[in-house]
């Protein structure tokens, strides 16, 4: 029997950006939106990062796909996120963005666009295929 009930994976069209912003005492976070959205104005964009956040360093990365793991089982399994995190790793595919939101139902990951379909099969074998 699956741990997770539910399964959900989904990407964004095409592709997306990823903008990691770090200020001092250790604060980092992670924008994500679709290239659509700022293509062909990203250094604008930085500029007015700059200017309203101050920030230590900003990163631009192209190329992100965003995977959703979401079922109604996870809120009371331990354990759950760390076969998300092992099939990624076994499948040595990054992570480079995770979230997970107060509800406990999903985990949402950001990895390379390139690994989207093998982190899809990762997932799905790590808690499907192992349930049967």
């Amino acid at each position: 029997m699956s741990l997770v009930s539910a399964a959900r994976f989904w990407k964004y069209p095409k592709t997306v950006y990823q903008l990691s912003i770090c200020r001092p005492v250790l604060i980092h976070f992670s924008l994500i939106f679709p290239y659509g959205q700022i293509e062909g104005k990203e250094d604008e964009v930085i500029a007015q990062i700059r200017k309203a956040v101050a920030p230590d360093h900003i990163e631009l990365e192209k190329g992100i796909a965003i995977l959703a793991v979401v079922g109604r089982g996870m809120i009371r399994t331990r354990g759950t996120a760390a076969r998300i995190f092992a099939s990624m790793a076994h499948a040595r595919i990054n992570v480079k963005m995770i979230d997970q939101g107060s509800s406990e139902l999903n985990v949402i990951i950001a990895i390379g666009e390139s690994d989207f379909e093998e982190a899809i099969r990762k997932i799905y074998e790590m808690f499907i295929n192992s349930a049967e």
